[in-house]
């Protein structure tokens, strides 16, 4: 058994280490969390983005569907105009 003075000595230095392994531990944890709440986020924002790619498509189908009807419409004012003129 080691002499009654350096017990308390080794009780410091054991001490330290599971202080030293208590920060580690918590610094880790910490790590992990933040990268889970990041990992999240960006799965988050990867849904949204791809929510609205698809409402975005969706919108321009439309409007060129509309522009097909206005150049279709222009088309048969265009050919009614030029029967006018035959006629008159």
């Amino acid at each position: 058994m080691p002499p009654k003075r350096l017990v308390p000595q080794m009780n410091q230095e054991v001490n330290q280490i599971n202080a030293r392994a208590a920060r580690q531990r918590r610094r880790r944890q910490r790590r992990n969390l933040r990268v889970r709440m990041e990992k999240h986020a960006k799965d988050q924002l990867i849904h949204q983005l791809q929510r609205y790619s698809a409402v975005q498509k969706e919108r321009l189908h439309h409007l060129n569907a509309l522009r097909a009807k206005v150049i279709r419409a222009l088309g048969m004012i265009q050919r009614e105009a030029l029967e006018l003129l035959r006629y008159a």
